[in-house]
């Protein structure tokens, strides 16, 4: 069986991974950042703190700028989840006030 670190770096294109969440881990010499797809760990991602500030920055710059393009304020997933738990909560009322109304069956 042949190295998976072998076979990477004979690649010549680099290699796209899509992502739907992510953990951050900081240890005492630099950062874990684990690229999750439907919360399962895909990519480790390791890095000194200096190059994590800089990303942090980066990325902050970019989406400021996409917002401003766009003139639409992005939401954070925490955002989308608050959102769909007040939804599903609002769901659930309008179901009990429905049954409430409707007429009980006799037994």
């Amino acid at each position: 069986m042949e190295d998976p670190l072998a076979i990477s770096a004979q690649r010549t294109e680099p290699t796209i991974v899509y992502f739907n969440g992510f953990g951050i881990g900081v240890g005492n010499a630099d950062f874990t950042v684990q690229l999750r797809l439907e919360n399962e760990n895909r990519v480790l991602l390791k890095c000194s703190y200096t190059v994590a500030k800089t990303l942090a920055q980066k990325l902050t710059y970019a989406v400021g700028q996409f917002e401003k393009a766009t003139d639409y304020d992005l939401l954070t997933t925490e955002q989308v989840g608050k959102a769909l738990q007040a939804v599903e909560k609002k769901r659930v009322e309008a179901a009990k006030e429905k049954s409430k109304d409707e007429p009980k069956l006799a037994k």
